[in-house]
């Protein structure tokens, strides 16, 4: 056990293993245990049988009566040639027991696929750093994840824990397991969540909220007394009292202002959308800057790509565009003007003015009877 160390395998490139055995009052806490774990990683590392190499419950129990101090722990290291034992004072003490142990999770993910994973083995680098990291963090360990399935239950623990607390601060969950809330969420008391809902990076919620189902909100600023319905989210904007959804997307730089509306399979992209002005259903509003009290019909779009550039659309206060609008940008619709359904826009619109750009409708009297279609067999 004194004999000069060999530069083998496992000083080289750590294929040993070790144990770590408390020592109270002379006699290693667990001994018989410790050793059946290091003779199963001896094995499994091809580093012989413990007998032979010296390693017997009566020779490390010796060791210990002789060089240990009565709180203390016994080191034993195993490699292909060499067999160390020393003592080193053992930091857990009965205080450390009593205050308990802060930890949080590692972000260094194991590889689960390796021979080593379930040994104690000398490839011990990451522990250590994660260790020095957890007390620069005011924590006394942090705890590693090797498999998906570990990463899940992990997931599922801090998810618990983050819901627990808003709901302890005022916010209502109709679900807790369906509801995934990042770390950096903040929400307000008074906020509903229902099933289904997912609130990523720094999204923030005004109370009096109702967000759900089925709705995911990334780095969104929610106000106060919303209704989000079905929606998804990115790097948007939502005063109070504004409404989403069912099935709406709001793209990043997409702003409602206060008590405006992006309704059924709406998608709104780098747009402002008025106070009280509403976009109620199947639209795509990109590029614009939409005025107070506007009203957007079916199925209307504005048309800000040309195959190279963006272009964007201006739509003033009081403006009503009616159903299945093309809106050909640059492009603005003054104040009050009117939009008849179905026409392609193509030039700006005056203040206060009527716009229609449609094919005029024609009928031709008998023309089915007179061409009539065979249908083919």
């Amino acid at each position: 056990m004194s004999a000069p160390l060999v530069l083998d395998d496992g000083l080289q490139f750590g294929l040993g293993v070790f144990e770590t055995i408390a020592v109270e009052g002379g006699h290693g806490v667990l001994l018989q245990a410790h050793l059946a774990r290091l003779a199963r990683s001896a094995a499994a590392l091809d580093l012989g049988e413990l007998p032979a190499r010296g390693v017997t419950r009566e020779a490390v129990s010796g060791y210990i009566r002789a060089h240990c101090p009565p709180h203390s722990a016994c080191k034993l290291i195993l490699t292909q040639e060499n067999l160390i034992l020393q003592n080193r004072p053992n930091p857990y003490g009965p205080e450390r027991y009593d205050r308990g142990f802060v930890m949080d999770f590692s972000a260094v993910v194991r590889n689960d696929t390796s021979p080593l994973v379930g040994h104690k083995t000398m490839n011990y680098g990451d522990c250590i750093l994660e260790h020095r990291a957890a007390a620069a963090a005011g924590m006394d360990e942090r705890i590693f994840l090797n498999t998906r399935g570990q990463l899940a239950e992990a997931t599922r623990v801090m998810q618990r824990r983050i819901n627990d607390a808003h709901m302890a601060a005022g916010v209502t969950m109709w679900d807790p397991a369906t509801a995934y809330i990042g770390p950096e969420v903040e929400i307000a008391p008074d906020v509903e969540l229902l099933p289904n809902v997912m609130l990523l990076g720094k999204t923030t919620i005004g109370e009096d909220s109702v967000v759900g189902p089925d709705s995911r909100l990334t780095d969104t600023r929610v106000g106060c007394g919303c209704r989000i319905d079905e929606t998804v989210a990115v790097e948007a904007l939502i005063d109070d009292g504004a409404t989403c959804g069912p099935r709406a997307y709001l793209r990043p730089a997409a702003h409602l202002c206060e008590g405006a509306k992006a309704g059924t399979h709406v998608e709104i992209k780098k747009s402002t959308i008025g106070k009280g002005s509403k976009v109620p259903h199947l639209s795509y509003i990109g590029d614009t800057t939409m005025g107070e009290g506007v009203n957007i019909g079916a199925g209307s779009i504005t048309c800000n790509y040309d195959g190279a550039n963006k272009h964007a659309t201006v739509i003033e206060d009081g403006a009503f565009v009616g159903s299945d609008t093309m809106m050909v940008a640059p492009v603005t619709i003054g104040a009050g003007a009117l939009v008849g359904a179905g026409s392609t826009i193509t030039k700006d619109v005056t203040p206060g003015a009527l716009a229609l750009g449609r094919a005029r409708q024609q009928e031709i009297e008998g023309w089915v009877a007179a061409h009539p279609i065979e249908k083919k067999k």
